[in-house]
């Protein structure tokens, strides 16, 4: 299977480059790798979740000489998603010019990022493909361009240059209203002694479970769709037991992880060491409240980089058989079993058939035989409810 493929291909290079100490060596291949992620990317066909949702409404955007008239206030989507879907649509009127450039903007930008913060890229890329490609290309497709957007942004938060920073934090609000989180993560990006870490997620459950959200949000951004699919999608689901422990051990590997680095003092001059605190106390609440998880995708890069590289720092050590790296190796062990559990859950409630959420991505089919796989349709469509 392709994606296979392509993942031992990223683990093969990570072997070939084990021991390299310059970021511009294995460049070539480097480059091959993400033109092989946005060509797997921007050739399938309606595989996916999301994908097939934006697909199916794809003809309803405008062009941009039709742009001026579209009905903006009312509109379900953010003005930077209906300008980005217009100007492809004047590009070449097919969904398949999205997925080009979407796939091109998101892979690009995310290697670029890895290219200049990772010990080792190859090693970053292979567990960006297991955790987070599908994830990013094939489903929240709005999201995770306001995410690449704010990897961009990040060089000019280390920098504290902070008109540039806002600037990037309203670009990727235009794209997506989640991206609110960003314009006040430079304040929990803060290194604070630990009480004032608690204290402050105290402070922020407290608020969060004893003031009615969904009116908070309609009272602050009055009838604007976020309020609406904030309360509608997110705010009124109930978390069962194991929506709470999941992420609960998923924050557990990550602290574990962390903690070893501090007493090893592995990447303690890391730049995006910054993001441990916030992705910790967004993980919590996660773990309590709906849609917070939301938030959590805009760390989810840096984390997955720093976390790497303190286990390729142990890798590289003289002492293989160390404790320490048993013990980050168990936490990244722990953290692909849950993403197992994830990709491989039940899913044939939602089918005449035996199924699993891995059905969304499997089989691959391109653009150039344009075959529709029924089980990941009525996967998609009746797990989201939506009348076809």
């Amino acid at each position: 299977m392709i994606y296979f493929v392509i993942f031992f291909i990223a683990l093969f290079l990570f072997l070939r480059y084990v021991n390299s100490t310059s970021k511009s060596e294995g460049r070539v291949p480097y480059t091959l790798l993400c033109i092989m992620l946005v060509i797997l990317s921007a050739l399938r066909y309606r595989v996916g979740g999301d994908s097939l949702y934006y697909f199916d409404i794809f003809d309803s955007y405008p062009t941009l000489l039709t742009l001026s008239s579209y009905d903006f206030i009312n509109s379900e989507y953010n003005l930077g998603w209906i300008v980005f879907n217009a100007t492809v649509k004047s590009i070449g009127n097919s969904f398949y010019f999205f997925q080009f450039f979407h796939a091109l903007i998101v892979n690009a930008i995310i290697f670029y990022f890895i290219q200049k913060y990772a010990k080792n890229k190859f090693l970053t890329v292979s567990f960006y493909l297991f955790f987070y490609f599908f994830y990013f290309n094939m489903e929240i497709l709005r999201e995770s361009l306001a995410i690449v957007i704010f990897l961009l942004a990040i060089p000019h938060l280390l920098e504290k240059k902070w008109l540039i920073y806002i600037l990037y934090c309203l670009l990727a609000y235009l794209f997506h209203s989640s991206a609110l989180i960003l314009f006040v993560l430079p304040i929990f990006a803060r290194k604070m002694e630990i009480k004032y870490q608690v204290i402050l997620l105290v402070m922020l459950a407290a608020v969060i479970n004893f003031i009615s959200l969904d009116n908070l949000l309609g009272s602050v951004f009055g009838s604007f769709s976020f309020a609406q699919r904030a309360s509608r999608n997110y705010l009124n689901k109930e978390m069962s037991i194991m929506g709470i422990l999941i992420p609960l051990l998923k924050m557990f590997a990550f602290f574990i992880i962390y903690i070893i680095a501090q007493r090893k003092k592995i990447c303690l001059d890391h730049p995006l060491i910054i993001f441990v605190s916030p992705f910790i106390i967004l993980g919590l609440l996660a773990s309590f409240i709906p849609g917070v998880y939301r938030f959590l995708n805009y760390l989810a890069i840096p984390m997955l980089i720093y976390t790497v590289d303190i286990l390729y720092s142990l890798i590289r050590t003289k002492n293989k058989r160390s404790i320490s790296l048993v013990k980050v190796l168990s936490c990244f062990l722990i953290l692909v079993l849950l993403q197992l559990q994830y990709l491989t859950r039940d899913m044939s409630q939602y089918t005449q058939n035996k199924s699993i959420f891995f059905n969304r991505y499997l089989p691959y089919h391109s653009i150039f035989n344009e075959q529709i796989d029924q089980t990941r349709e009525n996967i998609f469509y009746n797990s989201m409810g939506v009348d076809r």
